[in-house]
């Protein structure tokens, strides 16, 4: 699910969780980021509260695919050293 001119769902909960801040302050801190709107971030919040599940697996895949991505990264760096 992605927000209208906007990121997928779970890239707004991710960007939440890594602000470091609870509540509507961390609705604020990315809403100010300057690339959502208060409605965005909200929105975002409501889609999550209702399918946490299918979210939480998005992040999970998202991060395991970050995680795979450095490790093939790592071995082109150690294969050129």
């Amino acid at each position: 699910m992605g927000l209208a001119g906007g990121p997928d769902v779970w890239e707004v909960i991710v960007a939440i969780r890594q602000s470091g801040l609870e509540g509507e302050a961390a609705l604020e801190a990315v809403a100010d980021s300057g690339r959502l709107t208060a409605i965005q971030v909200r929105a975002a919040v409501r889609y999550y509260a209702e399918y946490s599940a299918e979210v939480d697996e998005r992040i999970r895949r998202h991060l395991a695919e970050a995680d795979a991505a450095e490790k093939r990264w790592r071995r082109e760096q150690n294969a050129l050293a």
